[in-house]
């Protein structure tokens, strides 16, 4: 199918998967990152909230007992946005049709003439149970799978078909089902369910907090209030659900329960935060800065110019290395330009930078010798080099001053400027949510996340900070970092706080 991409006003209902960010579909994360306004709720991940360049996020949340909005006030509010000609992702837990009201809202654009489209995501009853190791059909066991909603009303009688549904010999899968498991399964043992069917609650699945409880129906109930099993949770009943001891095939979590809200600049991707995650954190991935690049900056187009002057080209961001070669292109050259350079990376993200680029660096930090990428450019270069910088328009002094006094020439220039991004729909997140560590990539970031988030420092999180520059620039807040690996190496990072969280009672 060919997605056209068009000015007009429209609607998509996206499902974000049941909880592991990474489960979302192509085109939902496509549609994510390329929308003008984004109503999100509570039963997805906060992950995408982040991710999202919406000039516009509106929480409609819906959790047990509380409706931030009514269902027909977020119709129309997609219809209003859609005819104000934006584009509009509605991002729903699971898939959008299943228990996720997509079809009202669908009804709604429908009614009111507003394009839309519908993009399926895994739903929770079936990603969930897989994560579990519960498959919900199996040749042997079920030859079918029954979703059914058990968020009901309080006080108000259930009505479904229980006597069929105990009698199907299908694996049942009850969504929102934590406040009504005791009344469910009454229903069905009521109905012919024998109590030794087994059964399992699963909690928070597919995230790195997920626990899984099996036991069987007659004590299932009382084992998840035992366990203190939370919303948001599904009950899956049936054989397969037996299956779980054989089939687990997520391994323990290290650090499950533990979260880690990690900074960056929009333009950079970590896989970090992916490794993170697969050890069971939840990371909270968080653009707190874009950079805004100066190709056209008139001392921008001059330092590209006078290339054929300079000895090391010296890159201390993957940023700084998009920027600059995008500043080639305005020129009209590319790599070429680099012969006979010598090119210089500050750390092991720029080299893959620059390897996309096809340059492979000629200069990294000399660790077993010590040195930091200012003491080796000093040894590796002759007196009087002239090196040329390209940076932010925020970046401090420091740096070229230690290269200067090394007796070389540095020649530092603005290749982009950095500006803080939108992060007012942190609160939403932040008023139930403490995590156990802050990571700082850049001085930059620090001032625009506390600015927008200045409860974070009354929680007391790990400051983790990438190098000495970073921990600097967070102790002029009155801050002092807890963890900061030797050099200044993301990856690095990441192994130090991951044994730190692991060692957290």
């Amino acid at each position: 199918m060919s997605h056209v991409k068009t000015t007009a006003g429209r609607v998509a209902l996206v499902g974000a998967g049941p909880g592991d960010p990474e489960l979302i579909t192509v085109r939902g994360l496509e549609l994510l990152l390329d929308c003008d306004a984004l109503v999100y709720d509570n039963l997805m991940a906060d992950a995408f909230v982040a991710l999202s360049r919406a000039e516009e996020k509106i929480f409609v949340g819906k959790s047990a007992g509380r409706h931030a909005l009514p269902q027909e006030e977020i119709s129309a509010l997609l219809v209003r946005l859609a005819k104000e000609g934006k584009r509009v992702v509605r991002l729903k837990g699971g898939d959008p049709f299943v228990f996720g009201r997509g079809g009202e809202e669908a009804q709604a654009c429908v009614e009111a003439g507003v394009p839309y489209e519908v993009v399926p995501g895994v739903t929770s009853a079936l990603g969930g149970s897989a994560y579990a190791g519960i498959p919900v059909t199996h040749r042997e066991l079920s030859r079918g799978v029954t979703l059914v909603t058990g968020h009901f009303a309080r006080d108000r009688e259930v009505e479904l078909p229980w006597e069929a549904l105990a009698k199907l010999n299908h694996t049942l899968v009850f969504y929102m089902a934590m406040a009504a498991t005791e009344q469910i399964i009454g229903r069905l043992m009521s109905a012919g369910l024998p109590p030794s069917t087994p059964a399992a609650v699963l909690e928070r699945a597919t995230t790195g907090a997920a626990r899984t409880i099996v036991a069987d129906a007659a004590t299932i109930a009382a084992e998840a209030k035992k366990a203190g099993v939370q919303p948001p949770g599904l009950l899956v009943i049936g054989e397969v659900a037996s299956l779980r001891e054989t089939l687990a095939w997520r391994p323990e979590m290290p650090l499950a329960g533990r979260g880690v809200l990690f900074t960056r600049a929009a333009e950079s991707q970590y896989d970090a935060i992916s490794r993170l995650r697969a050890l069971g954190a939840e990371v909270l991935d968080v653009p707190v800065v874009e950079a805004v690049e100066r190709a056209d900056d008139p001392a921008v187009r001059r330092a590209i110019d006078a290339l054929a002057k300079i000895q090391a080209v010296v890159f201390t961001s993957a940023i700084a290395v998009e920027s600059f070669f995008s500043a080639l292109a305005a020129r009209g050259r590319d790599v070429r330009a680099l012969a006979g350079i010598q090119a210089a990376a500050g750390s092991r993200t720029v080299v893959r930078a620059l390897a996309a680029r096809g340059l492979i660096p000629d200069i990294v930090p000399d660790v077993k010798a010590g040195r930091d990428l200012a003491a080796t450019l000093v040894a590796r270069l002759p007196q009087g080099a002239r090196v040329l910088l390209p940076r932010s328009s925020s970046a401090d002094q420091s740096f070229p001053a230690t290269l200067e006094k090394g007796g070389l020439a540095p020649l530092p220039f603005a290749v982009y400027d950095t500006r803080p991004l939108d992060l007012s729909w942190l609160d939403v997140k932040l008023a139930h949510w403490n995590p156990d560590a802050v990571v700082f990539l850049s001085g930059s970031t620090i001032g625009a996340l506390l600015s927008a988030a200045p409860g974070l420092v009354a929680a007391k999180p790990l400051w983790a900070c990438v190098g000495r520059k970073t921990a600097e620039s967070l102790a002029t807040r009155g801050l002092m970092a807890d963890l900061m690996p030797e050099r200044p190496d993301v990856d690095v990072l990441v192994d130090a706080l991951a044994s730190r969280l692991a060692q957290l009672k």
